[in-house]
Formats: structure tokens, sequence, C-alpha cells
């Protein structure tokens, strides 16, 4: 059977008969599971390979009759997010090797994109407001799910996987607000961030919030797939980072900008007396609530960034200077997991700056990316045994 190939990028299936995983063995997503609370497990890339050379994943698309987006326009979409993973893995310069396999970086279609009369053919399904009783199965787990990516039989790098993504009709989440509402132009951005995340996991990555993999993401798509919010944060969806890194590279082109789309939010591994602290060395004024911090880095010199400490009565923005680099260690938080589990770790760096405070001080700093299971830290010297933390990212 000849399939229109499509230049797009980066994992979806193979072809193959294949060994059914356990039901322990899922790749949750979704971003609202049962109980309240993610409890995504990250799972290798789906679609592998140990050719020099990939072969597409065949892919197809079974679009229930009033999803409300046009078929070729959703394939254009996740044309898009294998593109945007793709450059994402070449620009952060990840050689994913374990076991010598690659993530595969091309999709084929069916004729048309439809599944009818492939459905042993293709290794990908996309299902856009349908199911059967596969989806069903996984869908359980899940309270009310925007959608979720499977994997439902794993390859062993020379055949591939089989999964699925499933994406909410609409109104499949809240039929009162009729949210999400596919059919409004403003809502493409949210889905196509939903599509981009949904892939993510497809590549092998977990959740890592300050990113489009965050496990936020349900918060932000509830605001965002409905006619009154249609658009509010579309930029939030429109790449990989966005507050933080996904992969640190600090030589990288490639390098985020922080997106004021994303809610300043408290995150783990610093209270609430941190947060106080922190604005009133910094600023030398008392913080009236609520008090935001947020981190950028920037990409010259590397290493370099701004800390923003926010209350009620303003924003104040520091640089952070590098003075010296410390030694990089492997410290880092595992992602694009590959065969048998073997996982890529970027390499963590850690930096000697210092922030100039508005009272005139110099407060010298230790800034880390990438370790201790964090993806950003900012340190205070001279602070006792332990430094005190000024900025920590979410994990």
């Amino acid at each position: 059977m000849i399939f229109s190939k499509v230049v797009s990028l980066v994992s979806l299936l193979t072809l193959g008969s294949l060994m059914c995983l356990p039901p322990s063995f899922s790749s949750e997503g979704g971003e609202h599971s049962a109980g309240g609370a993610d409890d995504y497990r990250v799972v290798p890339a789906f679609f592998r390979t140990y050719q020099a050379s990939t072969h597409p994943v065949t892919a197809c698309l079974d679009v229930s009759q009033g999803f409300g987006v046009a078929r070729t326009e959703l394939m254009q979409m996740i044309q898009l997010s294998f593109q945007t993973w793709e450059s994402y893995i070449h620009e952060k310069k990840i050689d994913i090797v374990p076991s010598n396999t690659r993530i595969r970086s091309q999709v084929a279609f069916t004729p048309d994109g439809k599944c009818l009369g492939f459905e042993n053919q293709t290794e990908l399904t996309f299902y856009f407001g349908t199911e059967n009783d596969t989806v069903k199965k996984y869908k359980s787990q899940y309270t009310h799910p925007f959608g979720f990516a499977q994997l439902t039989e794993r390859g062993d790098g020379y055949s591939g996987g089989k999964g699925f993504i499933w994406i909410s009709p609409s109104a499949g989440v809240d039929d009162q607000k009729r949210i999400p509402n596919w059919s409004v132009e403003g809502t493409r951005g949210a889905l196509a961030g939903l599509l981009l995340h949904e892939t993510g996991h497809v590549f092998g990555n977990g959740h890592v919030d300050g990113t489009v993999m965050t496990e936020r993401i349900y918060e932000y798509l509830l605001n965002d797939t409905s006619e009154a919010q249609a658009g509010r944060t579309t930029f939030l969806y429109s790449k990989i980072d966005a507050q933080i890194e996904l992969v640190p590279c600090m030589e990288c082109r490639m390098s985020y900008r922080a997106s004021e789309t994303f809610n300043p939010v408290q995150v783990p591994g610093q209270d609430l007396s941190d947060w106080v602290r922190t604005f009133k060395t910094l600023t030398g004024k008392v913080p009236m609530a609520p008090i935001y911090i947020r981190f950028e880095r920037l990409g010259n010199p590397p290493g370099s960034g701004i800390v923003t400490v926010m209350d009620a009565n303003g924003s104040y923005h520091f640089p952070v200077v590098i003075d010296s680099e410390l030694d990089p260690r492997t410290d880092s938080t595992p992602l694009f997991l590959g065969q048998g589990g073997t996982e890529f770790r970027s390499f963590g760096v850690a930096f000697v700056a210092h922030i100039k405070a508005l009272t005139g001080e110099t407060v010298p700093v230790i800034l880390e990316y990438n370790l201790g299971n964090k993806k950003a830290m900012i340190l205070q010297e001279n602070t006792g045994h332990y430094p005190l933390p000024i900025f920590v990212s979410a994990d």
C-alpha cells in the first residue's frame, strides 16, 4: 500500500506484529487523571529504529463528524508538532542513541489521512472525538480529559510499536460550558498545543512545568478552548520552551524566552517564606501579596538571565551577571526515554554569578541549570551552611 509521505517529524509507529503490553505499561497523558492528580509515568519513546535513516511512521486520523476542524487542517497540525519536536532535538544537540536506537522523525499518512481499511497497517492512530473499545479502556483512567497519548504495543527497535493519541470532542470536557469548542477559530492554538504536548509524550517525555509539557496544561486548556476565552494564551502553545527549558543547552541558538502567557505561580521547592525573603533581599521592600517570581535565561553570555519579582505594587527586574562557570555535572531530569528505558540525560551546569539589588548591594549567587532535578536554581551564597534559594524552578 502506498502512503502519502509527509516529512514532518518524529516518532510515531512502526509496522509489524508486536507484543501487547501489560496494563501497568501505560503511557498516560491527557492532563487530568482520576482522583484529580496526574499520574503520568514516563515510558520509552513509542517509535524507534536501529536504521541509520529512519523510515516514516504510518498514521491515520479518525475524525468525528462534529469535531469542528477539517481533516486537512488536523493533518497540518500533526505535521507541525512533529516538525517542532524534530527541530528541538536538532537544535538542542540531542544525540539519541540508547541501545543504538533513534526516534523516528518522519510521518506518512494514509490516503487522505483516513483510517478505514488501514487499521492493521498504521502504527499511530489519532482519534479526534471518536472512541472504540481500546480508547475507552484507557480513557477510564481519567476524569474528563482533553486528550492523552497511549502506547499499546511496544516495538523492539527493528519494528515499531503501536499507539494512539485521543483528543476530546467538542463539549467533551464540560457539556454545560461547551468546553472544548474546537469549531471556534480562536481555539486552534490551544488544539495545536495539545497535540504538541501529547506528541511530546510519544517522544518519551514526561511532565516538566514551565514548558509545553507542563502537567498543568489542563488548567490552561480550560480557559483557552471556550468561545469566551478563545486565544487568550495562544502563545503558550506555540513552542516547547517557555518559562524554562525542557533541555538546557548553554551554546544552543534555540533558547527560550519567558512567556507572559504562563501564569507565574508558586512552584515546588520554594515555600512562601523564601519568596518573601527573595523579594526583600532584591528590592529592599516588604512585599504586598500576592508574590510571584520568574526567571528567564538569556543566551549572551551563556548562562546569564533575568529574575523578575512581582507583588501587588509592581514588577522588578534584576539581571543575573555571570562571573565564572563551575564544572558540569551529569545530574539532570530524564527526558526522551529510549529503548529498554534507557534515558537521555543532558549535562547540568552551574555558574558563579551576582545580582545587583535595588539597595545597591551586590548579592553573590550560584546559578544552576538542570541540577538536583530542578530545571533552574539561583542560590544565595554566604547564607550559612546551606545557600538559601532566590529562585527554584518547577521539577
